[in-house]
């Protein structure tokens, strides 16, 4: 398999994003995580195809929530002012940063420095 253009970069270490001034977890990439966003509707394939679908699946999995109540509280954030960028980068990050599918790609994974 050819490594997706996202694990290009290395060492970013967030793992949080706010939504409407609440502080989210942003989920780990790994195993369980696709398949919950397959169950949802989802697949990775969808991060191209249909960015914004992917984010609100992404966020809801991080808030435990339901995808619509995931989706109210994007545009609730959005239609006061925020933005997504830095939503999407903590779920890039997380992506980019997971072991599992550097390893899955054939990439080394990525190990924190000190």
């Amino acid at each position: 398999m050819v490594a997706p253009h996202f694990f290009k970069k290395k060492g970013n270490n967030m793992k949080s994003f706010e939504i409407n001034g609440i502080t989210y977890k942003a989920a780990e990439f790994d195993f369980n995580l696709t398949c919950e966003i397959e169950e949802k509707g989802m697949s990775l394939a969808d991060i191209r195809k249909k960015p914004m679908s992917f984010l609100r699946t992404y966020v809801a999995l991080s808030g435990d929530m339901d995808v619509d109540i995931a989706g109210k509280e994007i545009e609730a954030h959005i239609m006061n002012g925020g933005t997504l960028d830095a939503v999407m980068d903590v779920m890039l990050a997380q992506l980019e940063d997971s072991g599992f599918f550097r390893k899955l790609f054939g990439e080394e994974p990525a190990t924190e420095t000190t």
